[in-house]
């Protein structure tokens, strides 16, 4: 549905008529646009790679930190190429404390076959250096924030049946400028309900096999991870 569409069916909703003032087109379209930043957030939070997006980069030689996308919110994966050809995976690193090459002048903390990268303010680095300038060697993949809807033909970028609910939130904003704040708050908890059933059934998209316990080993011992 388009912005203009959702305002029309919170229209509906309202009825002909209020207790109150009322309120024009462009405050219903920040009411709704409240109740999507709402949804993307807890989205996000329960299914962080749910808004993802590819963004490509190329390595500068001896360059330590690169822009992040303007829309970056969390980092999914990265994988990079020191040579052009050969990828693998950057794992992140806890804290930047961590990069031990950044504190000292040596730089044999981190090797080219496990690299690491960590984020700074708005940059992402990594670990070890590249020592080359190579074209489109960075892959990182992000979870993103996507657009508020700001003309009549933007539609959010939602699944259809939690794009249905917006209009309960802005629903219940609309009711306590109204005085009506008992049934506002009802609204409310209506809206809070069916945005954690939904998320919960995005949760388990994959069905094909169930969640399983993988027992593995490497130089520093065992451990378990999840799948």
């Amino acid at each position: 549905m388009t912005r203009a569409q959702l305002i029309n069916d919170l229209k509906q909703l309202i009825g002909p008529a209020g207790k109150g003032s009322e309120v024009q087109d462009p405050a219903l379209g920040v009411w709704l646009n409240d109740a999507y930043d709402i949804i993307v957030a807890t989205i996000t939070d329960s299914i962080p790679d749910f808004f993802t997006k590819q963004a490509n980069a190329s390595s500068v030689a001896g360059q330590d930190l690169y822009a992040l996308p303007s829309d970056f919110q969390k980092a999914v994966m990265v994988s990079i190429s020191y040579d052009g050809t050969n990828w693998v995976r950057a794992l992140p690193l806890n804290n930047i404390g961590q990069a031990l090459d950044i504190q000292q002048s040596a730089t044999t903390n981190f090797d080219q076959s496990q690299p690491f990268y960590y984020i700074y303010k708005d940059k992402i680095g990594f670990l070890p250096l590249f020592n080359q300038t190579i074209s489109n060697n960075i892959k990182l993949w992000y979870s993103y924030n996507p657009e508020l809807m700001e003309e009549d033909s933007d539609s959010p970028d939602l699944p259809r049946r939690l794009t249905s609910i917006l209009k309960y939130y802005a629903y219940a904003n609309y009711l306590d400028q109204n005085d009506e704040h008992a049934a506002a708050e009802r609204m409310r908890q209506r809206f809070d309900v069916q945005l954690m059933q939904m998320v919960n059934q995005l949760v388990e998209q994959q069905v094909d096999q169930p969640r399983s316990v993988e027992v593995d080993n490497d130089s520093q011992g065992l451990y378990v991870t999840d799948f």
